[in-house]
C-alpha cells in the first residue's frame, strides 16, 4: 500500500481591498471598494511629489497635497473624493498597511 501523498502548503493571501462609506450631505452613503497597495502606492507617489515636512514624527499635510490626493483617489474610482475624504483615506492606508505587513510577517498587531 502507497503512502498517502501531502497535500502541498497553500498561503491564504489577503486580498487588500478596503471598503469606505462615504456620507455626503448628512444622509446619502456611497461606498468604495479600493486595492490597499494601490491606494498606499498613490499616497507616497503624492506625498514625494509635494516634498512633505515631517514634523514630530509625523507627515504633516498641506492643502495643495490634500486636492492633489483627491484628484489622485479619483482616478483609482472613488468618485467625488474630497481633500477631507482623502486625508481620511490617506490614514486609513497608513493603518491598514502596517496590519497587513504585521500579519504577513506573523508580528502580532
Amino acid at each position: 500500500m502507497e503512502p498517502p501523498k501531502c497535500q502541498p502548503a497553500r498561503s491564504v493571501l489577503e486580498s487588500g481591498e478596503l471598503v469606505f462609506r462615504v456620507r455626503r450631505s448628512g444622509e446619502c452613503v456611497t461606498e468604495h471598494h479600493v486595492d490597499l497597495l494601490a491606494l498606499k502606492l498613490t499616497c507616497e507617489e503624492c506625498e514625494q511629489a509635494h516634498g512633505l515636512q515631517i514634523t514630530d514624527g509625523r507627515v504633516q499635510p498641506t492643502s495643495a497635497f490634500l486636492l492633489d490626493l483627491a484628484g489622485r483617489i479619483q482616478e483609482l474610482g472613488v468618485d467625488g473624493c474630497t481633500p477631507t475624504t482623502a486625508w481620511q483615506m490617506w490614514m486609513a492606508a497608513a493603518e491598514a498597511m502596517t496590519e497587513l505587513k504585521n500579519a504577513l510577517s506573523g508580528t502580532p498587531s
